[in-house]
Parts: structure tokens; C-alpha cells; sequence
């Protein structure tokens, strides 16, 4: 196709979405492996989600109006054309208009890949355009790299190219988490042979050692030298992958309510040092800052000689479950306790939230003192 035919193509392709919702129209321009991003989707969408949503736009009878479209091709081949561009939304029945930036990779004459974003708004700036971060490496044992661009600096917070290559060696392989590394390598290698195209998630490094989670859509290309690359165009998907996070802690602490006995559920932040108790049960609950200093004083009413028990499981030196004793407030009176717990992990691998069981074993506890002192 003449480069022409591809921007007008892509305006085609726009005003069909986001203008007069025609279904029919963008079906015949449509990858049935399409993959979009864009505002307002937490997930990555497929080509389904894409004519859902195109129909809900049509049958709520939204009044959209695109203008300025810009088009511009930035990488073409045989196969491929990547076009970047911008466009102003004007949304008649709210009265705004708001600029767009997008992405759109040609396979074959198809739409592979759509990424759109709203302009972000800075005073006395002219907004940057918005393309996706990508990097492009060879497929060799450590993906040494051909090239990325700006958009993965930012990403990654790195000045300039010259710094993250060096920090990276000029290799992939050190910016992606080492837990997940294996998997990237042998689904690339599978893939290379079964399909021109990937989508992957996986972890990669920060200029400040932290990982943020990102999807990686991209293919295979044949460089000019002749030997094979693959190009990868990659977005953040860091807030979802905490959406599981919180969900996997919510299923956790629903199991441990479940459990016999358990009498009380603790959730303790190992950074903030924060201990809340009673999580579920608004009327009991209590929070605790500094709880380890705090377990470890003469404010608590832990017995002193069990104090470092519950201290050395929420630091990691010990594993669950402890038993210890607690005097009630005000009282000589005591109970005794069992601890089991379960930590749960952030992207970066490190321990972040304890979740734990609190239980009540004082009645077997002194029967089984009592068959002691008799076996005595």
C-alpha cells in the first residue's frame, strides 16, 4: 500500500470508532487478533470488546464529532505500518472537546494493536504526543537491544538513552524480573515458530530498582542486516496487577474467617509498621502504628517472656504458628493464643502485607498442663 492509502485508511478508521459507530464499516479493517488500550478500559480489549463497545456507543445515541485528525507514519516495512497521530473529540451532549493521541499498527492491511489516550493537561506546555513505549531487541540469550524510545525513558524514569543502556548493559534481559525472564524467553522462542505476533506480562526494572508490571504486544521483524528482532510495544498495567493483589488479599482473609477458632483477624503492613485488628468487625476494630515497638513495651498486655515470639514472625525470623499469652485489660486474668499467618507479596517479590489468625486455645491449653501435672 502507498503511504497515502494507510493515513487515509487510518482516518477512515477513526471516525468509523469514535464518530458514526458503523460497525460494519471497521469490521473488513479488523484483526480478529486485534488488542486496544485506552481510556476508561482496565483490560486489555479483543476484538469482540471492541464491536461491544462500538455498539453500546451506537445505542446510547452519543453525539461525537471528530476534528483535526493528524496522521503520521513513523515505521513501515512489507508487512507493518505503525501510524501515530492526534484528533480533537468533541462530545457535543456534555459541550467539551478534548484531544486524543493514538497508535495504530498495520499487519497485512489490518489493525493489529490501538492505543488511545487523552492529552494530559499542563499549564504553558504544549502536551507531548502520546505513542507507546516499545524496545526493540535481538533474539539472542540475552535480548541485546537495537533500540527503544523516549516514551520507555519516561517510563522507566531514565534521563536519556545513553543511562539506561548502560545501566541495562544493552540488554533486555537485565530489565526484565528474574522470576519472570524463563517464561518470556521460552514463550518468544515458541511463538517465533507458530506465530508472527506475542502478548506477554511480565515485570520489568525502574531506574530506582523497582518493577512495574507491563503487557507487551509485538512480532517478529527482519531487520535490513537480515536477522530476526522482536519489537515490542508495551504498556503499564501496574494498577490492575494491584487490583489482583487486593483481591487475592480479600480471598485470603475470607478463608481465615472460615477457619475454626479463629476469634480474630489481623492485617499488619510491614513497611508502615501498622498492625489492624479485628478487620472484619467495624465495632471491634483497632489500629495499631509502631506495632512492633508498641508489642515489644510494657503497654501491651503480651506476657513479657512471649513478647519476642510474635515480633520475631511478623520480622520473618520465625515461622507460624507461635502460641503466647495475653492478660486481659485490667485484669489478672489471662488467655492463651496461637498466631498462624500468611504473607502476601508486591510486584517486586517483597513481603508487604501479613495476614493472620488470632485464635483462642486457653481451654485446651490448661487441660493439657493439668494431664501434664498429673503424668507428674
Amino acid at each position: 500500500m502507498e503511504k497515502e492509502n494507510y493515513i487515509e485508511l487510518t482516518k477512515k478508521i477513526i471516525n468509523c470508532i469514535f464518530n458514526n459507530q458503523d460497525i460494519n464499516v471497521i469490521i473488513p479493517y479488523l484483526s480478529k487478533s486485534i488488542k486496544a488500550m485506552g481510556l476508561y478500559t482496565e483490560n486489555i480489549l479483543t476484538y469482540q470488546d471492541i464491536l461491544e463497545h462500538i455498539q453500546q456507543y451506537k445505542d446510547n445515541d452519543f453525539s461525537f464529532n471528530i476534528e483535526d485528525i493528524t496522521s503520521t507514519i513513523v515505521y513501515e516495512n512489507d508487512v507493518v505500518s505503525i501510524i501515530e497521530g492526534s484528533f480533537y473529540l468533541n462530545m457535543q451532549s456534555y459541550h467539551t472537546k478534548t484531544k486524543y493521541f493514538y497508535t495504530l499498527i498495520f499487519k497485512n492491511h489490518k489493525v493489529e494493536v490501538l492505543h488511545t489516550s487523552i492529552a494530559s493537561i499542563q499549564k504553558n506546555l504544549e502536551p507531548a504526543p502520546y505513542v507507546l513505549a516499545s524496545c526493540s531487541f535481538k533474539l539472542d540469550n540475552d535480548f541485546t537491544i537495537v533500540d527503544i524510545n523516549d516514551n520507555l525513558l519516561n517510563l522507566l524514569h531514565y534521563y536519556n538513552k545513553e543511562e539506561f543502556l548502560k545501566d541495562c548493559q544493552h540488554h533486555w534481559s537485565n530489565c526484565i524480573h528474574k522470576k519472570d525472564f524463563k517464561e518470556v524467553k521460552e514463550t518468544l522462542t515458541k511463538n517465533m515458530s507458530t506465530s508472527p505476533t506475542h502478548q506477554l506480562e511480565y515485570r520489568i526494572r525502574k531506574n530506582d530498582g523497582s518493577y512495574l508490571w507491563i503487557y507487551d504486544q509485538g512480532q517478529y521483524v527482519f531487520n535490513n542486516e537480515k536477522y530476526l528482532t522482536v519489537q515490542c510495544f508495551i504498556t503499564d498495567i501496574s494498577a490492575i496487577k494491584d487490583r489482583e493483589l487486593n483481591s487475592i488479599v480479600e480471598k485470603e482473609k475470607y478463608e481465615m474467617v472460615l477457619k475454626d477458632n479463629a476469634i480474630s483477624i489481623l492485617e499488619y503492613h510491614i513497611q508502615e509498621d501498622k498492625m489492624i485488628i479485628d478487620i472484619l468487625d467495624e465495632s471491634k476494630k483497632r489500629v495499631y502504628d509502631h506495632y512492633l515497638e508498641y508489642v515489644d513495651s510494657d503497654r501491651t498486655t503480651v506476657f513479657k517472656e512471649d513478647r519476642h515470639k510474635i515480633v520475631d514472625l511478623f520480622t520473618q525470623k520465625i515461622k507460624g504458628p507461635v502460641t503466647y499469652r495475653e492478660f486481659y485489660r485490667n485484669s489478672k486474668n489471662y488467655c492463651v493464643k496461637t498466631l498462624e499467618s500468611t504473607v502476601i507479596y508486591n510486584s517486586n517479590d517483597e513481603p508487604e502485607i501479613f495476614l493472620a489468625t488470632a485464635s483462642d486455645i486457653t481451654e485446651n491449653w490448661h487441660k493439657q498442663n493439668m494431664l501434664k501435672q498429673k503424668i507428674q
